[in-house]
């Protein structure tokens, strides 16, 4: 059994507020803001692409900024169909649903539910 991520269903899969996804290096998602090192010197083939993930740590709130190279072809917009995505790269399923409830015994308020490895039902959105 995988954990499970419950969102509430965005059918227009707006980006979240200028986030964007890509794979690192390491082939693992990143999520964060896109930073370009583009020296002055150089063509745009020698350009490096970074997101700029926030880091968690302590208590108190701490946090910092980690910048994580990734490759210039998987850089996509952070929405809801993104975040489907990532969870199935961590092995956790996602379930869609109207609105959130934690207390809705009928089960009528879901949309989806998309297993870990299930391929992402890209009908569910209007952006297709």
């Amino acid at each position: 059994m995988s954990a499970t991520n419950i969102l509430v269903f965005d059918k227009k899969n707006k980006q979240y507020d200028y986030q964007f996804m890509a794979k690192g290096i390491n082939e693992d998602y990143h999520i964060g803001y896109v930073y370009v090192d583009k020296p002055w010197y150089s063509d745009e083939s020698n350009w490096v692409y970074y997101i700029i993930e926030q880091k968690y740590h302590g208590s108190y709130g701490a946090s910092y900024e980690e910048r994580i190279e990734v490759y210039k072809d998987t850089i996509i917009p952070f929405s809801q169909k993104a975040e489907v995505l990532y969870n199935q790269s961590v092995g956790m399923d996602t379930v869609l649903e109207k609105k959130f409830d934690l207390f809705d015994d009928k089960k009528n308020n879901q949309v989806a539910f998309i297993k870990h490895n299930d391929k992402i039902p890209n009908k569910l959105w209007d952006d297709n």
